[in-house]
């Protein structure tokens, strides 16, 4: 049986225009995860589709709902 838990993680995803949303993600390992996402952003092949990744708050993905 695993031992490992689920948190909730928010991550800030802004656009290189500015425009930014907040996403709710269910991980395990929330470092992993972001450095993941933050990689998988960075590297887009199109200069435009790179963004930055942030960690958020709940109180932050709340107000864009």
């Amino acid at each position: 049986m695993s031992n490992l838990m689920g948190n909730d993680l928010y991550l800030r995803i802004t656009k290189n225009n500015g425009e930014s949303h907040v996403q709710h993600h269910r991980v395990w390992d929330a470092a992993r995860f972001t450095e993941s996402m933050t990689k998988q952003h960075s590297e887009a092949k199109n200069p435009n589709d790179r963004c930055k990744v942030s960690v958020a708050t709940k109180q932050d993905y709340q107000k864009g709902h």
